[in-house]
């Protein structure tokens, strides 16, 4: 395997941060700092020791920042570290994807010939969605896209499938997995759902800004207004029918005349050029079309292309292990070996 020689720091250091530092280690990456809620530090094994100098100073110091924390807020902490680290033309690899949802001058120095800005592992853990649809996508191009961009809820959708399995079970199946945190007992169902709701929002406008879909980015996941959080009866529903999963699908100019959907979200990015693009997301059936090419195991994402009217100009599948740390890290070493390579 081919080492990467070159000095880093690394932005968080928690359920991806840890073995992000371990995985860049192993791959020839001295990790100089890491830096979380406390300050800079250094690293001795695998101990923290604190460093006085500040993340701005600890930057002239390194050639590559990777940005893997997710915090609470609505990507403003992860634009802060990320920008810093452009600014000073520094490569930056990142899963943060609420500094990308809410902040559009980022993607330029993702798409530009020779990009600073990795951003492959923010949407579809080491499924590769990105790259794919980057590789595929015009924006004049008659297009619809289907995707399954969350892990955890497909997950849990596909544990229920088996009817013998309780919703219960299936929470405690996605739990094991680390595929989410913990949630108390008293309207666990919707709060997991909602959380993942939003999370989906955000890789739904990086996909439809990096992509190609637009000649520029437009889509701010804020903007984001008709969300349908799922209450008593959308869940009776939902867990009562068991073979559904969580689909995003992207249509130019308009929406089907009719769904069948729980949940979810709907929004039009408005685009004068090369008309709207119209985004369906909620609980779809997986025994129609297209949606049963989307019947994907446990925590794996997919995307399903149909290019040019009625798939003239082709098609496209590709699915791939998406949440936990372990696909987040992989795609993070994969970006970052093919941002050094150009």
């Amino acid at each position: 395997m081919k080492k990467i020689h070159t000095k880093a720091l690394v932005v968080g250091y928690g359920t991806i941060g840890k073995p992000l530092v371990r995985a860049l280690q192993e791959n020839g990456v001295t990790v100089a700092f890491v830096v979380n809620t406390k300050g800079v530090h250094t690293l001795r094994g695998s101990t923290l020791l604190p460093h006085q100098e500040t993340y701005e100073k600890v930057l002239s110091k390194v050639d590559i920042a990777c940005i893997a924390l997710s915090a609470p807020d609505e990507g403003q902490t992860e634009y802060t570290y990320t920008r810093s680290a452009l600014d000073k033309g520094k490569t930056v690899i990142t899963c943060a994807k609420r500094a990308l949802g809410n902040n559009l001058n980022l993607y330029r120095y993702a798409s530009s010939n020779r990009p600073l800005l990795g951003i492959d592992a923010t949407v579809g853990g080491n499924s590769g969605i990105l790259p794919h649809l980057k590789n595929r996508l015009r924006p004049n191009l008659p297009v619809e896209i289907h995707l399954v961009l969350n892990g955890s809820m497909n997950c849990f959708m596909f544990e229920l499938s088996n009817g013998q399995v309780s919703p219960s079970e299936a929470m405690a199946g996605v739990l094991r997995q680390g595929l989410a945190e913990p949630i108390k007992a008293k309207g666990k169902y919707a709060s997991f759902f909602a959380g993942e709701t939003d999370d989906t929002v955000f890789k739904t406008s990086i996909v439809v800004n990096y992509c190609g879909l637009l000649d520029y980015p437009l889509m701010h996941a804020k903007s984001v207004r008709l969300i349908r959080y799922l209450d008593e009866n959308a869940l009776r529903e939902l867990f009562r029918s068991r073979n559904r999963r969580y689909i995003v699908s992207i249509y130019r100019d308009s929406f089907p005349q009719q769904e069948d959907v729980i949940g979810g979200f709907t929004h039009v990015v408005r685009d004068d050029t090369q008309g709207n693009i119209c985004i369906s997301a909620g609980f779809k059936l997986i025994n129609t079309l297209p949606y049963s090419r989307l019947h994907i195991p446990g925590a794996f994402n997919a995307v399903l292309t149909i290019e040019g009217e009625d798939g003239r100009n082709g098609t496209s599948y590709l699915e791939g292990v998406g949440a936990g740390p372990d696909p987040t890290v992989a795609a993070m070493i994969q970006n970052l070996k093919r941002l050094i390579e150009r």
